[in-house]
């Protein structure tokens, strides 16, 4: 009697042996084996799902503009006059994503919504040091901006808008439009400040 449990190769392997060993044995050989296979493909597959929730989720919480507009203003009290720029430069630093991560040309890191460099505002293993802002790095990847936000006032309190190249480079252009064309820009639509 041939079996059709477990893999061919197993059986076989056995067939030679076949005429010698008891059904009882062979029958438990085939149950384990089989038992073996269905477990290592129930695994594969809790793994495969499991990576697939956790890929589902490395792009984190990308906030639409007015979104993020009214959260700053309205939960982490960032000011009218202030909120335009806030949204133009994490609109260029990081696409409104809370997990938006770069690797720069000197080796440091920037994290998160605002991308704040670990070389000087927060501490990751690769480098410890630079925490002004008392604040671990993987903090400022995660879904709440509290912490973040906290962490670009001291910056905008320290070093002011410039610190950021987003800024520098694209929010800069709404002196040329008039401080209130880039207020339109960011905040028309929003229901924040009076637009």
């Amino acid at each position: 009697m041939q079996y059709k449990f477990g893999s061919d190769i197993a059986y076989q392997s056995l067939r030679p042996y076949k005429k010698r060993l008891p059904n009882s044995i062979l029958q438990q050989f085939f149950k384990e084996r089989t038992r073996s296979i269905i477990m290592q493909k129930l695994t594969k597959i809790a793994l495969l799902i499991v990576g697939a929730i956790l890929v589902g989720n490395v792009e984190g919480k990308v906030y639409e503009r007015c979104e993020l507009a009214r959260e700053l203003h309205n939960t982490h009290g960032i000011e009218c006059g202030l909120l335009d720029d806030f949204v133009c430069l994490t609109k260029w630093e990081s696409s409104y994503n809370t997990r938006a991560g770069n690797d720069n040309t000197n080796g440091s890191h920037d994290y998160g919504l605002y991308q704040i460099n670990d070389n000087y505002w927060c501490s990751d293993a690769h480098n410890p040091n630079g925490n002004d802002c008392n604040i671990d790095c993987s903090k400022l990847e995660d879904d709440s901006i509290g912490d973040d936000t906290t962490c670009a006032m001291f910056i905008y309190n320290r070093q002011g808008l410039t610190a950021w190249y987003g800024w520098q480079n694209h929010c800069t252009a709404c002196g040329d439009i008039g401080i209130e064309g880039c207020a339109v820009e960011y905040l028309g639509g929003c229901g924040v400040c009076g637009y």
